[in-house]
């Protein structure tokens, strides 16, 4: 271990920091008057702009490409970050089976270049944000740290997106054995909230199409389950894990996560008791694919994290929805608003 003063970082660089998750990390880190480096391809869209609020003023943009090594070395010579969270990655299994080669040359290729720009810029902290995809076929009632990640008969059921997940968590770990890198993964899922990005997940049609008092109609795929985390709680855990002395910590995964299986129906239950009015239907019929999915549905458990960080879920999911309709309702407010005020100027 290393004996020197530890004291939390006040420069970090998230990576994918313009992204959903990065940039509620980006906005808690200027709450609590760290500065966060966001890099990422594109700035920050509109949605993550108003989310950010008064955080912004913390929170710098900075272009880069976790595939381009000599961009993040440049990145970190010019601005000297404490620590580096690395969000950034390409999601979700269908994305994985249309494009294998950029999955694994973003979510491992792109870990390896965060890792090796760190040890060789002298930065001692790096925080992998990882995924339940990285977990193999289920065979727990709940998924903990330990549940395997690999297998010696098939591949990860979650395609290339979960087996490239698994392949950057080792990266990580070979990192912190072999050349000292403070490094844990942090384990997400089902995150939701304000400024998610349209996916498999039916939560944002279902949330937003409510708010704008539109008739929502979602076939099928009513009972399918997921351990829905609300974006705050991913957010908050990141940060606290961030922010404490993990140097002489032996375990190097964490789950972070609500801890229970809520379904579609749950969702849209949620999003009437938000939305009295909303009109949502929801199917009971179930697809090929969410069949499937069902046979890899399992909580996470995130007791390690409570015990080692004291992290705890503070949204179970009908408040998540109520805060993310919230959010979004004024959002639009605002846009409206706005656009009216160009509208009159002409």
């Amino acid at each position: 271990m290393n004996n020197a003063a530890w004291s939390k970082p006040k420069c970090v660089l998230v990576t994918g920091g313009t992204g959903f998750i990065g940039s509620y990390v980006c906005r808690l880190l200027g709450q609590q008057r760290q500065t966060a480096l966001a890099c990422g391809i594109e700035p920050f869209s509109p949605e993550a702009i108003f989310m950010l609020g008064e955080a912004a003023a913390a929170t710098r943009f900075v272009h880069g490409d976790v595939r381009d090594l000599a961009a993040l070395e440049a990145i970190c010579k010019a601005h000297a970050p404490d620590a580096i969270i690395h969000a950034a990655g390409l999601v979700g299994h269908d994305t994985s089976l249309a494009d294998p080669l950029k999955t694994y040359a973003v979510n491992v290729g792109g870990t390896v270049k965060v890792f090796e720009a760190a040890r060789r810029s002298g930065i001692a902290k790096v925080l992998l944000i990882s995924s339940n995809a990285a977990y193999h076929k289920q065979e727990r009632d709940v998924f903990d740290e330990s549940h395997p990640t690999t297998s010696i008969f098939s591949g990860n059921p979650n395609a290339h997106y979960g087996a490239s997940k698994m392949a950057a968590e080792q990266v990580a770990l070979a990192y912190h054995t072999f050349h000292g890198i403070d490094a844990v993964v942090i384990r997400v899922t089902s995150v939701y909230g304000f400024g998610m990005k349209p996916g498999q997940m039916q939560l944002k049609q279902i949330v937003e199409g409510a708010a704008n008092g539109e008739k929502v109609v979602v076939a099928s795929g009513g009972h399918v389950v997921r351990d829905y985390t609300y974006v705050e709680d991913s957010a908050a855990g990141i940060v606290e894990i961030l922010n404490f002395d993990t140097r002489s910590l032996a375990q190097r995964v964490y789950n972070i996560a609500r801890g229970e299986l809520t379904s579609t129906f749950d969702i849209a239950d949620s999003a009437r008791r938000a939305f009295p009015n909303a009109s949502i239907e929801v199917g009971a019929a179930m697809t090929e694919f969410e069949r499937a999915t069902l046979a890899q549905r399992a909580p996470l458990a995130s007791a390690a994290a409570e015990q080692a960080f004291g992290y705890k879920s503070r949204y179970p999911l009908r408040d998540g929805i109520r805060k993310y309709g919230e959010i979004y309702a004024k959002f639009i407010r605002q846009a409206r608003g706005n656009a009216y005020g160009a509208a009159g100027k002409k």
